[in-house]
């Protein structure tokens, strides 16, 4: 009788990562994970209690995958918030079956911390407000609500750029960044109070 095979739980989350890449998360079930594997589907029931939790891993992995390719694609050669956004828009393009994972999924259901862990964001908005003030001279809800439009505006233009209704031109969605940018900047620089942010 030939040995069981056996895989821990990273390898068939990387592997379900792979799947998902390919086919989102429509894609992801036992079968299509054993086959990238090599394996019967019951070395997944020994690692993991159902496909639900897999798919939560495979989440997580995608959202620390993206934060991991915006840390690699800071170079230092524009500002560093246009920066931050450009390389959102790279991860759409390069990704796009990961993007819509993370940002085009239905997230209703989740607290808006998880929301930010699972997205890779964890403890990145902190530091985000603080670089627009100092820029600014903003107050921090100033900061926030810049922020929060100028993410509305990078969103939409992922969601086009993953579902390829738009080409990915990185000289077109540069000029993009800093127009939107510059006209929120004067928008929320001459604002003396904001709108509430959401939590």
């Amino acid at each position: 009788m030939p040995p069981r095979v056996r895989f821990d739980k990273q390898a068939i989350v990387q592997a379900g990562l792979n799947v998902a890449r390919r086919g989102g998360m429509e894609a992801l079930n036992a079968r299509a994970i054993a086959q990238e594997l090599g394996s019967s589907t019951q070395p997944l029931y020994r690692e993991l209690s159902n496909m639900e939790e897999l798919r939560g891993e495979v989440r997580a992995e995608a959202g620390a995958l993206f934060g991991r390719r915006l840390a690699e694609w800071q170079t230092g050669q524009m500002p560093p918030y246009k920066e931050m956004g450009m390389a959102f828009l790279r991860f759409a393009h390069e990704e796009a079956a990961l993007y819509q994972l993370l940002f085009l999924r239905d997230r209703s259901g989740e607290a808006y911390q998880e929301q930010e862990q699972s997205r890779g964001f964890a403890g990145v908005n902190d530091a985000v407000y603080s670089a627009i003030m100092r820029a600014n001279g903003y107050t921090l809800e100033q900061a926030k609500a810049l922020h929060l439009q100028m993410f509305i505006f990078i969103q939409g233009l992922g969601g086009m750029i993953a579902t390829r209704y738009i080409p990915y031109d990185e000289a077109f969605l540069s000029r993009a960044l800093t127009d939107e940018y510059e006209a929120l900047k004067a928008l929320y620089g001459a604002r003396k109070t904001e709108t509430p942010i959401p939590p």
